[in-house]
């Protein structure tokens, strides 16, 4: 799948477009966004874990291998977002073969978009 890139969006544009549904998109430039409080909350991981810690995630699985980056295979856990974020932190392999799935857009998070 490949992710279009875009040098800015409005807000509007943002929210609409792509992460209402469900749409990656790669900003090159977005000074429209540093004022959102999601580029300072989403950097503080015990931000997350009070905001989103105990929902439940969707997390891909072997996403190091090749299968997974073609998009022929993979298993996927539903896991406490704390979990997924403690496999990141500790880092190494487990969290090399992770990858969280798309979630809910209008979740616990969604306030910091504003």
């Amino acid at each position: 799948v490949e992710v279009p890139r875009v040098k800015s969006l409005s807000r509007e544009e943002f929210l609409r477009d792509y992460y209402l549904p469900g749409r990656a998109v790669i900003m090159t430039e977005a000074p429209a966004f540093a004022e959102w409080p999601a580029m300072t909350h989403w950097r503080d991981p015990a931000y997350l874990r009070r905001k989103v810690g105990d929902t439940e995630v969707y997390v891909r699985l072997n996403a190091h291998t090749k299968d997974y980056r073609v998009g022929s295979r993979y298993a996927i856990e539903k896991v406490p977002f704390s979990k997924y974020l403690d496999t990141l932190e500790a880092g190494g392999f487990e969290a090399s073969r992770r990858y969280l799935a798309v979630q809910n857009p209008r979740g616990p998070l969604a306030t910091d978009l504003t």
